[in-house]
């Protein structure tokens, strides 16, 4: 590959790499909206709603769909208590897993993840954010394993795909990452990355 063609590649898959944990926020509803009230839960309020409350704020105080850094470890702390109600809330853990991933505490990152996909092991979202971190920490192969398992889970995210081919392709397998490319293209994902694809890929 020429100098310029690397560079582009290292551009675009450690943008890939962040994207895979940020692929794992999602939203019902948009709690970090500052006119956005989370009703405090009190002495009379049920287990599931106490631990909802400590979600909810969390979710608002970490403003995970904003370009600002939130109170990340403030968020940590209201999961882990809405996890002590009930240690089978699987959306705490996933997103106890993205806060370590973004304070690079990747440690704690897998053990919340892993937390997560044994209580729903069906998540796209969920192996989204294990694939994220396993790339962070140098293991392309095992973030492979995860994207794949998400094309398996969904054949038509696109998203997975041109992942996947970026892994793939960090890995050596230019062949096998190019075809992720495409087909991500293919099923509508990404459309404008096609010169760069042919770039990467010629």
């Amino acid at each position: 590959m020429q100098l310029n063609t690397m560079r582009y590649l290292a551009i675009i898959f450690t943008l890939s790499l962040f994207s895979c944990v940020q692929d794992g926020v999602e939203y019902s509803e948009d709690y970090t909206k500052s006119d956005t009230k989370i009703e405090k839960a009190d002495s009379s309020s049920t287990d599931l709603e106490k631990a909802n409350y400590h979600f909810k704020f969390a979710l608002k105080i970490a403003k995970l769909d904003r370009d600002t850094v939130g109170n990340w470890k403030g968020a940590i702390n209201h999961l882990d208590s809405a996890i002590q109600i009930n240690p089978k809330f699987q959306k705490a853990y996933h997103y106890k897993a993205i806060l370590n991933s973004f304070l690079e505490n990747y440690v704690d990152a897998m053990v919340n993840i892993n937390k997560a996909i044994s209580l729903d092991s069906k998540s796209t979202t969920s192996y989204f954010v294990r694939s994220g971190i396993w790339a962070n920490k140098g293991n392309y192969n095992k973030s492979i394993e995860d994207l794949t398992t998400i094309i398996k889970l969904d054949p038509k995210n696109g998203k997975a795909y041109d992942h996947r081919g970026y892994a793939k392709i960090n890995i050596g397998d230019k062949a096998g990452g190019c075809q992720d490319l495409f087909k991500a293209r293919e099923l509508g994902f990404m459309v404008i990355n096609k010169a760069g694809d042919e770039l990467i890929c010629k």
